[in-house]
């Protein structure tokens, strides 16, 4: 399990507390020791945020199951790697005022994986549904399939630090936006049963920078 509890700097709402939870088991910027480094499980897993102002406890990230599996392609091995979501997330474009929408995301693509497995990079091909009424989705529904290409890149120093960098853009069909994107970049610092974790991530309605502190129990 981990408990996670920091701050962030919002440019559309200012100073934010951050909340952080997640029943198990490892994503790929936790701590190494015991689990595959070229694998990122998790089950129920929640991010909540509290505005500078009362009242405004907010859900940002939810997930139900969220699996990535990095597989190198070379004369050896020719796995792609892939990716599957179920969840719920805060949507940050002009689809909607912020509302929260369901989220299924599946993707594959080509891999790369260093011999020492210090460096690691996939291109997937990512298919896309949201679901909200709030939405202005698919001729005017509140279902938003996108479709669009997916980039992860992964640096791990050692047993103490990590560095992941995504980013996402889609197409939407029939719906307005016609396009979205999504890039982030987080850091880690493990010692010993904490970690520190500094995140960045811009969308078309948002941009912030965080800093949360990470405590894992068995």
């Amino acid at each position: 399990m981990r408990f996670g509890l920091g701050a962030a700097s919002s440019r559309q709402e200012g100073l934010l507390l951050l909340l952080d939870a997640r029943m198990a088991l490892h994503d790929l910027t936790d701590p190494p020791a015991g689990f595959s480094p070229r694998t990122q499980i998790e089950f129920f897993k929640l991010l909540l945020s509290l505005a500078n102002r009362p009242g405004t406890l907010r859900l940002e990230e939810a997930s139900l199951v969220e699996v990535t599996s990095l597989n190198a392609i070379d004369r050896f091995e020719r796995r792609l790697s892939w990716k599957f979501r179920v969840g719920a997330t805060r949507v940050a474009d002009a689809g909607c005022d912020r509302c929260i929408a369901g989220l299924l995301t599946v993707g594959g693509g080509p891999g790369l994986v260093s011999d020492s497995g210090a460096f690691s990079a996939a291109l997937t091909a990512d298919t896309e549904l949201l679901a909200s009424p709030a939405l202005n989705g698919l001729s005017g529904s509140g279902f938003r399939p996108g479709v669009g290409p997916g980039l992860l890149l992964r640096l791990l120093g050692g047993e103490r630090t990590a560095l992941l960098g995504t980013g996402t853009w889609r197409w939407l069909p029939a719906a307005s936006p016609e396009t979205s994107y999504e890039v982030g970049v987080e850091a880690r610092l493990h010692l010993g049963p904490v970690s520190l974790a500094a995140r960045w991530r811009k969308a078309p309605r948002a941009e912030e920078l965080g800093l949360l502190l990470f405590l894992y129990r068995d």
